[in-house]
């Protein structure tokens, strides 16, 4: 990792090491929006369920030698070069 410095990239992109790996970079969580429902109503099996963004973050830090884009705050930057 001699070469490689976090540079501030000219536009936003989407974090190249959450697409190699999704589960370690990720945007936020997208839940389902909670209805209030009236006290012994009956209870819908259509509800959605909790589910996490699969997109990476969009950033525009990243590596000046290899020209992509890397989280530098969630550790995405030494985890792609190591």
């Amino acid at each position: 990792m001699s070469n490689h410095q976090p540079t501030l990239m000219e536009r936003r992109a989407y974090c190249a090491y959450g697409r190699l790996q999704p589960l370690e970079c990720q945007a936020r969580c997208t839940e389902s929006k909670r209805v209030p429902r009236k006290p012994l109503s009956e209870i819908s099996g259509n509800r959605r369920r909790i589910n996490r963004s699969q997109k990476p973050k969009r950033v525009q830090t990243g590596c000046k030698l290899c020209g992509v884009h890397l989280c530098v705050k969630q550790g995405c930057f030494h985890k792609y070069h190591a």
